[in-house]
């Protein structure tokens, strides 16, 4: 598999943003994780938790 077809069959996909969490930049569930926004590394957990599948991809810039 690869890296794109992991991220297309992901539920959630984030990328690292600072200090500050990760950015949704891909959530096939609009209630949930919304594109664009930063959440922190426990709620991203706390996703995969619920058995969702969570990437993070990406550098810190």
């Amino acid at each position: 598999m690869t890296k794109r077809d992991m991220i297309e069959s992901a539920a959630y996909v984030f990328t690292p943003h600072e200090d500050s969490g990760y950015v949704c930049f891909k959530s096939r569930y609009e209630f949930n994780a919304h594109q664009g926004a930063v959440y922190s590394g426990e709620y991203v957990a706390s996703l995969a938790d619920t058995g969702q599948t969570v990437l993070i991809v990406g550098e810190v810039r």
